[in-house]
Parts: C-alpha cells; structure tokens; sequence
C-alpha cells in the first residue's frame, strides 16, 4: 500500500505543479484520507447505486423513481452523482450504494 500511496501523492503533486485545480480518480477509502492528512480536499463525486423496484412506480419519486425504471430494463446497477438530498434517500429506503470516484481538489 505505500507504494500506491507514493504513486498517488507524486500524481497529485505533478498535476498541481501543472496548474490544474481538481483530478478525478477512482481510489480507495484508505488512498482519500491518505490525500486528506496531506491536507487536499478529497469529495465524492461518482456513486455506484444498486437498483431495484418498487412495487407502484407512482409512488415514488425522484431518484428512486430512476432506479426503479432502471431495474425494469434490467440494469442491476447505475453510476451517477448523488447530491445530499438523494444520499438520505436512498439512505431512507435501505437502497445499497458505494463511492465510485472522488474529486481531489488542489488548490
């Protein structure tokens, strides 16, 4: 693991010293709060949802009401980004989801 870690700090560092404000990259919760001591800004930004159905569509809004139609053509999963509002949704309905990517901001 400290070799991905250096690996991972020597590309941030050279996109930083390229000027470039933000790199989005798929790493581990242990690789984000490695970024997080060295005092980057590390934030979720794609989630992997696992869908499923509801048994009336017309009762459910939203991201469920997605996740839902989803499933009916038979996608067992969809990426996308999630704001707040969505997360304590899915939350609410025991729906499985998992960070994909973060957003490491430089600055």
């Amino acid at each position: 693991m400290a070799y991905n870690n250096s690996q991972l700090k020597h590309e941030v560092y050279q996109a930083k010293n390229a000027g470039k404000k933000y790199l989005t990259l798929k790493i581990s919760d242990q690789q984000a709060e490695f970024l997080r001591r060295l005092g980057f800004t590390v934030v979720p930004y794609l989630y992997w949802i696992e869908t499923r159905t509801w048994g009336n569509a017309n009762n459910v809004r939203g991201v469920l009401k997605e996740l839902h139609f989803r499933r009916k053509e038979g996608k067992r999963s969809c990426v996308r980004r999630l704001n707040q509002k969505e997360i304590a949704i899915l939350e609410e309905h025991d729906v499985r989801y998992e960070v994909m990517k973060y957003r490491i901001y430089l600055k």
